[in-house]
């Protein structure tokens, strides 16, 4: 009986606020940009590429291959109206690796063999080898 009680009054002192309007609205601080051209084709084998052009000049394109190297470029326009843009890549054993008009980024870090942190065998350290030595199975069924 307590419970309905608590219910009721949430319902009535916060029920209104959840099916009225605001009396006032945010607001936008981004203007909606149409997308002019678009494109996202997505493959069996694994490739794909999609992309896109904005009404502001906007722009980005990625493909990736199905031996698994990815290769792309995006576009923007900054406050100044400067065209930005960047092209970027990545593939096993490099990375990802950008290419920025005006930034200098340091070389990929390249590897040469993958270092697998776990041995491919696993050799159990027993510390009492003695314990076991003169175990029989039995079977269970008797």
């Amino acid at each position: 009986m307590a419970v309905c009680k608590i219910f009721a009054v949430l319902v009535v002192v916060a029920g209104p606020c959840a099916w009225t309007t605001p009396q006032f609205s945010l607001p936008s601080s981004t203007t909606p940009v149409p997308i002019l051209r678009y494109i996202d084709t997505q493959n069996t084998d694994g490739s794909y590429t999609y992309g896109f052009e904005g009404g502001d000049g906007t722009y980005k394109l990625e493909t990736r291959f199905t031996d698994g190297r990815v290769k792309g470029k995006y576009g923007y326009y900054d406050p100044e109206g400067v065209l930005r843009e960047a092209t970027y890549g990545a593939e096993a054993g490099r990375g990802f690796e950008p290419e920025i008009q005006g930034v200098d980024l340091p070389p990929p870090t390249i590897v040469e063999e993958i270092q697998n942190e776990i041995p491919d065998t696993f050799q159990p350290k027993i510390e009492n080898p003695q314990r076991f030595e003169n175990f029989q199975a039995q079977s269970v069924y008797t």
